[in-house]
């Protein structure tokens, strides 16, 4: 487990340097992936569409809870293929994958975040 968060870990900062060259190349720091708009914020790809009330789920990228997350909302995996460290909005909440979050998530728990989400 501890070599896999390593890893992880490793990609969040190759990605973190990718983000910020391609940030650097975008018109405004921003980007288009899978038919949303992407602003560089802080370090990390935020989805345009997030509204400020919306509930924010943070989840551990590579983790349990990370690829349970691309099963149940295989449109996210669209975006997760391009960068690591992400906010992307849904109907009343957003995901934050990044460095920390959750690292597993209950049925209940996924179930009532795609229902969210969608």
């Amino acid at each position: 487990m501890e070599a896999a968060q390593a890893l992880a870990a490793e990609r969040l900062e190759e990605s973190a340097i990718v983000a910020t060259d391609s940030a650097k190349a975008a018109d405004a720091g921003s980007r288009g992936i899978a038919g949303r708009t992407f602003l560089l914020r802080d370090g990390m790809w935020q989805d345009a569409a997030h509204a400020d009330g919306n509930h924010v789920i943070a989840i551990a990228a590579y983790s349990d809870a990370y690829f349970d997350v691309i099963r149940a909302l295989p449109e996210t995996a669209l975006v997760l293929r391009e960068v690591d460290s992400v906010l992307i909005a849904g109907r009343s909440v957003s995901l934050k994958i990044g460095a920390n979050g959750a690292e597993s998530l209950g049925a209940a728990e996924l179930r009532d975040l795609v229902e969210a989400f969608r």
